[in-house]
């Protein structure tokens, strides 16, 4: 039993670990990836003050995209 337990607790932290590389690297090419020269990633909305800094910047130029991203899973 504490085998098991070791080993699910070994794969677990495999998966964070590849995770975390996979968003790293993706992170460091973000530019080549997306074509853009800034990213921001909030895991909720962004709330009134950090709005008016995001629509500073299109009046100063910037062109923005909002992308949503969902977590899902399926069951047969």
């Amino acid at each position: 039993m504490i085998l098991a337990i070791g080993v699910g607790v070994g794969a677990v932290t495999g998966i964070k670990g590849f995770s975390v590389a996979l968003d790293h690297a993706m992170a460091r090419s973000a530019r080549d990836l997306i074509a853009a020269d800034l990213s921001l990633r909030l895991n909720r909305a962004p709330d009134e003050n950090e709005q008016k800094v995001l629509n500073q910047l299109v009046e100063r130029g910037a062109r923005r995209t909002d992308v949503t991203e969902t977590l899902s899973m399926a069951a047969t």
